[in-house]
């Protein structure tokens, strides 16, 4: 397991100057002074690591933000919200202090995860749009938070 936290802080750092598209596994090996060898057993590709990366972020926000989804009750919503934001203030450093259009990436991917979740959703269609809802507007207030700086925190 430690090796795979290298390659994703790896990329991370890579990912501050550089797009994940144009980030190369010699790179990456190079950043994580891992062998390319160790790469492959733990990843298939820059890929893989990217979504070790939003798996890791989506488990906190999931652990911040699932039981205001489950109860929908109106008066924990602030308090979700304003729990979810610290979250993405204590880890911003790690992970969205990078690249823009890389930091859009992963709130894109983190959106996706969660609307293909079939934990985040139950049968009824309407909790099924409410969760997409509130996770879109998760997504937009984070992406804008991340593109004025973390500003007004």
């Amino acid at each position: 397991v430690p090796c795979k936290l290298y390659f994703a802080k790896s990329l991370i750092d890579l990912s501050k100057r550089k797009l994940f598209i144009d980030i190369t596994v010699s790179e990456l090996v190079s950043v994580a002074q891992v062998s390319r060898a160790s790469f492959y057993r733990n990843y298939g590709s820059i890929d893989d690591v990217l979504s070790y990366i939003v798996d890791e972020i989506y488990k906190g926000l999931m652990e911040k933000l699932t039981p205001s989804l489950i109860m929908f009750k109106q008066d924990q919503w602030y308090e979700s919200g304003v729990n979810l934001f610290r979250y993405i203030h204590e880890v911003k450093d790690r992970f969205f202090e990078i690249e823009s259009e890389n930091a859009s990436y992963i709130l894109h991917r983190l959106k996706k995860k969660y609307e293909s979740n079939p934990n985040s959703t139950n049968s009824d269609n309407k909790d099924h749009y409410l969760h997409s809802a509130i996770i879109g507007i998760i997504y937009t207030i984070a992406d804008k938070w991340r593109k004025c700086g973390y500003q007004g925190w």
